[in-house]
């Protein structure tokens, strides 16, 4: 990455270790504040990039028009990437819950037979080892573990509260998240 590359958004997130003065975040503070208050210059030295006066802005303008073009280049790529962070951490949520909820008696341990929780236990330590053997897995194939993990415990967890039952879960397993 070049000296002179700024990352901003969703991009840089990720970045920040990396490339610090580089990477702009933090700002909300400082809009609407007179760059010359004290405890603005005060909050400017604890910052790894630059600040500078509106009245410098001007001069700047192709370089704000440059990382505007760059962030729209990435948009498609960044949507991507939150997109399989939303995946993996539903996946993740899912089976991390349900763990939960089969040690938990006032919860599936209490109502479950020995069977259909050995079932769903296996479906969710299958699923959480695969993840953190996969932590590069595709968005599809993290789609694609969810439905697994679906197709054995929605019907178990149906059979068990039954469609009219105020407890009954919707077939996403939002829950049980």
């Amino acid at each position: 990455m070049a000296n002179d590359e700024r990352l901003i958004g969703y991009a840089a997130e990720n970045q920040l270790p990396f490339n610090p003065e580089n990477t702009v975040f933090d700002t909300k503070r400082l809009i609407g504040r007179k760059f010359r208050d004290s405890s603005i210059q005060q909050d400017i030295q604890h910052l790894p990039f630059k600040v500078i006066e509106k009245t410098q802005v001007d001069h700047f303008d192709h370089e704000i028009n440059r990382m505007i073009k760059r962030s729209e280049k990435f948009a498609s790529e960044d949507k991507k990437i939150k997109d399989r962070a939303d995946v993996k951490n539903e996946l993740e949520s899912c089976s991390y819950s349900l763990k939960i909820q089969l040690n938990d008696k006032e919860k599936l341990d209490g109502k479950l037979s020995s069977d259909d929780k050995t079932t769903i236990e296996t479906a969710v330590e299958g699923q959480i080892k695969w993840l953190e053997s996969n932590p590069d897995a595709d968005v599809d194939e993290l789609k694609q573990h969810k439905k697994e993990l679906e197709r054995i415990v929605i019907p178990i967890i149906a059979n068990l509260y039954g469609e009219d039952d105020p407890n009954f879960i919707d077939p996403n397993l939002n829950a049980l998240v």
